[in-house]
């Protein structure tokens, strides 16, 4: 209704308040947004909210006034084409996660099956960052996979206002994850981060079982396994993190609290496998304690032979390796190599149990870096002079000879494993998605093989009762297929070796393996000298899909890296590798 100026007539409220009035369809739009009822003079004389008159005049004054005066409640949303499902990424997942329609979609970090029957209804953040990683894993172009990673970006972008929830955790997860396989597992922490912190505001830390607030949810064993599983998914990778770089993440989590990994069946299907993942979490944890402890070397080399903090990480070390069955590990009769009935073994062990055959494998290698990486350090002592047997006590003796047994003992046991598992243990898809842990374990057992063979004098050789590496012809096997697995998962990863996080330890493990051809049944009794033209490794931090963009280099990832060594001219970037390499200045 208008008055006589031709004005629109405002209504009670606006009147009252003396503010400007908008009409709109339902009434003014002030009155709309704040939810009152919407009123005029005309209306209240009559006796009637709405009256005929009023209702004509209110629709035009609608199809008058602009759209901008239309309240925002009112307008239709345009969902974003990035953000929506599509028959193709459907179909690309469904391959990735049954084996081309082979297998039941058995998922480690979610529940596979209800990811594709829910595909079409779900989070557009978790399915686009599932996207991304089956991406970056199936046939599909670079541009591809980085197409779904930015796109399950935007998602986060559009998600930030919501309330935490399982699926934003598993997301964050995933996101983290494609990072990481992508070779920038920096960049990816921050995901990860966002995914702990996640996980404390939802205290997904606690079992549900034991999570009162959750007892009127009814919820199934399925989705109490699912509410675990987003739980030690990015605990394990924090965790992995934490034993292979100094800088890794801060969080009060731990896992006390919750039950481990556990299989769900329903009817004959598998939904989850037995996991060890806790087994593996704890590996990690003891890893990451013996990685900063040698930090930085010792002031004295009495300190390194007796330390104080030495004795309790055995104890540690015993205590973890203590909780993990004996039926869970892959270990054969022969540390050098394995024998018709211990392959047998492995087959029983990887087939005829509910445990997942690849966390087995992996379980193992983890397991024998532990008793590499806390030996290293006095298996480094015998390249100096002050440390040859004959100015040494029989006590001293006894203690580095039992650490190097140890450290190559546990290197051929990696090696000879690494070479059974590709035919008799293939990862699954979801197995793909944990490849790139192996990578660690394959260096450090590479390095302790090189450093004996090619530094190490050989009068220890004699005293600890090893062959020399050229009675050892069946390890070289061990040593080329570690060296493969490494540059196989470098080519995945990013498509190209030469890139990555996983480049710094496939270059020098490349230059490993030449010294030690070159070297066979000979030993250096020194190192060489520094040569001018000496390259450090590091590892390359840059945006995902952005090559030319800026970037920096950070101490590349490993459990110990070369504590100060160098192999043919090559150096391991790190403030802690300087502190190394004058130790040993110092005392050769």
């Amino acid at each position: 209704m208008k008055t006589k100026s031709g004005r629109p007539q405002p209504c009670l409220r606006c009147k009252q308040h003396r503010k400007r009035c908008e009409p709109g369809l339902l009434g003014c739009v002030r009155c709309v947004r704040q939810g009152h009822v919407c009123e005029f003079e005309s209306d209240v004389l009559l006796g009637s909210s709405v009256s005929g008159t009023r209702a004509l005049d209110t629709i035009a004054s609608a199809f008058e006034s602009p759209l901008s005066a239309v309240d925002d409640s009112s307008k239709c949303v345009v969902e974003d084409r990035d953000l929506m499902p599509t028959i193709e990424d459907f179909a690309m997942v469904h391959r990735f996660y049954t084996n081309d329609g082979t297998k039941h979609p058995v998922f480690f970090s979610h529940d596979g099956d209800w990811f594709l029957a829910s595909f079409f209804n779900l989070n557009p953040l978790l399915r686009l960052s599932v996207c991304a990683l089956v991406a970056c894993r199936s046939n599909i172009s670079e541009l591809a996979a980085l197409s779904y990673y930015k796109r399950a970006r935007k998602a986060l972008i559009r998600a930030a206002a919501d309330p935490p929830c399982l699926q934003t955790v598993q997301a964050l997860f995933n996101i983290h994850l494609f990072a990481e396989w992508k070779g920038q597992p920096v960049i990816g922490r921050q995901f990860l981060k966002a995914s702990l912190d996640m996980i404390l505001q939802l205290q997904l830390h606690i079992d549900p079982d034991d999570s009162e607030w959750l007892l009127f949810s009814f919820l199934t064993p399925r989705q109490k396994e699912e509410r675990r599983r987003a739980f030690w998914a990015s605990y394990w990778f924090y965790k992995s993190e934490y034993a292979v770089s100094l800088e890794a993440i801060n969080t009060p989590l731990t896992s006390e609290f919750i039950k481990p990994p556990s299989a769900i069946m329903i009817n004959t299907t598998m939904i989850f496998e037995t996991c060890n993942t806790s087994y593996l979490c704890d590996l990690c944890d003891l890893l990451g304690t013996i990685k900063r402890e040698y930090s930085l070397p010792p002031r004295t080399l009495d300190s390194f032979i007796l330390p104080r903090t030495g004795l309790s990480l055995a104890t540690l070390l015993i205590k973890v390796h203590s909780r993990i069955p004996p039926e869970s590990l892959l270990i054969a009769s022969s540390p050098t190599h394995l024998t018709a009935a211990d392959k047998s073994r492995f087959l029983h062990q990887t087939t005829h149990s509910s445990l997942c055959p690849y966390h087995t494998y992996m379980l193992t290698l983890y397991t024998l870096s532990t008793l590499s990486t806390l030996h290293r350090p006095l298996l480094l002592l015998t390249t100096l002079q002050a440390f040859h047997p004959l100015l040494l006590s029989r006590e001293t003796t006894s203690l580095i000879t039992s650490a190097v047994t140890q450290c190559i003992e546990s290197a051929h046991r990696i090696a000879t494993l690494t070479t059974f598992a590709p035919d008799h243990i293939p990862p699954k898809p979801s197995d793909e998605l944990g490849k790139m842990q192996s990578v660690y374990p394959c260096f450090e057992a590479l390095f302790v093989l090189w450093f004996t063979s090619c530094r190490m004098p050989s009068v220890w050789w004699d005293i600890t009762g090893i062959s020399t590496w050229k009675d050892k012809r069946g390890v070289s096997d061990g040593v080329l297929s570690m060296l493969e697995n490494v540059r196989q998962i470098g080519k995945e990863s990013t498509g190209d070796a030469s890139v990555g996080s996983v480049y710094p330890l496939l270059r020098c493990m490349e230059a490993m393996v030449d010294e030690m051809q070159g070297n066979i049944g000979e030993v250096v009794e020194s190192p060489p000298r520094h040569s001018e033209d000496e390259l450090v490794l590091g590892m390359t931090v840059m945006s995902l899909g952005e090559s030319d963009g800026d970037h920096f280099e950070e101490e590349p990832w490993s459990f110990l890296g070369l504590l100060g060594m160098e192999v043919g001219g090559i150096r391991w970037k790190g403030r802690t590798e300087e502190s190394w390499r004058l130790f040993w200045k110092l005392h050769s």
